[in-house]
């Protein structure tokens, strides 16, 4: 498995994502796969994919492969610094209810780690909060 393979998952899930009410104009505003992240102009509230890890065959001669995804919740943070946390929560519900546990798009089968919140504080973005889940994914 190649990084573009990797790439071509993080663009399903981001795509799985827009077709099941994760955007829109009450939703996530932008949508970034594989760190095409935009240095100025951020939206209000963003999501990211990006590989998460060592890309495998788990069983070689079967065509197994699977991989593992971060998807980043960013959301700006109010003028008063503190975290959007009504916001945040809304956008995560809608983010949940569109991965239910699995789900299949295409030949990849994602499931959202057990562990799922990977990481819940501040963004890399100045002025942004972000929340950090897992997926794995296999891809038949």
């Amino acid at each position: 498995m190649t990084i573009e393979d990797v790439n071509k998952v993080a663009e399903a899930l981001v795509n799985h994502l827009k077709a099941n009410g994760v955007g829109g104009t009450d939703g996530v505003v932008g949508f970034y796969p594989n760190d095409t992240v935009p240095t100025s102009n951020l939206p209000e509230s963003f999501v990211e994919v990006v590989g998460n890890g060592a890309l495998s065959t788990p069983v070689s001669g079967f065509g197994i492969r699977s991989c593992s995804l971060l998807l980043i919740l960013n959301v700006k943070l109010p003028g008063n610094g503190a975290a959007n946390s009504v916001r945040e929560s809304y956008l995560l519900n809608r983010i949940s209810n569109a991965v239910k546990n699995p789900f299949v798009r295409g030949s990849y089968h994602f499931s959202l780690d057990k562990k799922n919140l990977v990481y819940s504080g501040r963004s890399l973005y100045a002025g942004y909060s972000s929340k950090t889940m897992n997926f794995n994914v296999k891809i038949y």
